[in-house]
């Protein structure tokens, strides 16, 4: 498993060295002569162009830089926040290379443990809303160098997973509204928008239960259904996330659905009375399933559904 690296940059000097080195790649030929040929060979083959991100740490950060591995990620701290993330693509420890990125620090130590990095993502993510995620107090910054262990890299992970999903979510569904027709380009972004919104209802897991029939499906057979008929949705309750939509699997439960031949009331599936015997047969099977996505945040929008789509 991956582990998340907490790096501070908030001080004067790492602020200098965070636009030297990561917001200005440093190109391959100044790197080469500093560096082992199989390094360089790593860099060429994961770099992005001519340019690589690089950061280091001073000898007394030895031990935990000795745990970070390639694919970790990174999340650059000052100011009260974590500002970008990045992944680790590979690490050497090269003093020659420190002195030729970074002067030394106030106590004559070099960045002499290096590591390279891909393109940052920018971040605005405040410390406290980071420890609650984690299980850290509310007051904890990250005051040097350090490297997660494999528990609350996890939860950082699934938390930094989350808050990509609803960033992305809202400016999908933003976009959607923002069309006159669905053409091509809001084609897209539906798609975009439904990709996201099941990342936030799932997360990372590969499988999920369906909020119907209740049976825990692959990922691939399940939508995040709203609840609430989108179209008729606020700006307000678009945004309600997760408590908007539910996961529903394509087997069947999200067609019924969506067609009003059942619904939710207080927790349970309820379905309407049909003339067909195959569709009787079809919705007596789910009639009475306990709906585990049922919560009272969800409940109106659950309402809205009973009054306006299910047939009964």
């Amino acid at each position: 498993m991956t582990r998340v690296v907490l790096q501070p940059a908030g001080s004067r000097d790492a602020q200098r060295h965070y636009r030297d080195t990561i917001e200005s790649p440093i190109a391959l030929s100044r790197i080469r002569p500093h560096i082992s040929s199989s390094d360089l060979e790593t860099l060429r083959e994961t770099a992005t162009g001519d340019g690589v991100c690089v950061w280091g740490v001073t000898p007394s950060s030895e031990s935990k830089w000795n745990r970070i591995q390639n694919g970790d990620t990174v999340l650059f701290a000052g100011n009260g926040r974590f500002f970008s993330a990045s992944k680790v693509i590979a690490k050497t420890h090269s003093w020659p290379l420190a002195n030729e990125l970074w002067v030394s620090d106030a106590t004559g130590e070099r960045w002499e443990f290096v590591y390279f990095i891909t393109s940052p993502t920018s971040l605005d993510m405040p410390y406290e809303k980071f420890n609650v995620a984690v299980g850290y107090k509310p007051n904890y910054f990250p005051q040097g160098f350090s490297v997660l262990d494999f528990n609350k890299s996890r939860l950082a992970l699934d938390f930094l997973e989350l808050e990509g999903a609803e960033a992305e979510y809202e400016s999908a569904y933003r976009a959607i509204d923002a069309q006159a027709s669905l053409d091509a380009v809001t084609t897209v972004m539906v798609r975009r928008e439904q990709s996201a919104l099941r990342r936030v209802l799932v997360g990372t897991k590969t499988e999920g239960k369906c909020g119907i029939c209740g049976r825990m499906l692959p990922i691939s057979l399940l939508v995040a259904a709203h609840i609430k008929q989108r179209s008729e949705c606020t700006q307000v309750e678009k945004a309600d996330i997760p408590f908007i939509a539910m996961p529903i699997c394509t087997l069947g439960c999200d067609a019924l659905y969506e067609a009003g031949w059942l619904t939710v009331d207080d927790g349970v599936v309820k379905t309407a009375r049909t003339a067909s015997p195959a569709l009787s047969d079809v919705l007596g099977g789910l009639s009475g399933t306990k709906c585990t996505y049922w919560v009272p945040a969800r409940e109106s929008y659950f309402r809205w559904h009973r009054g306006n789509r299910f047939k009964d």
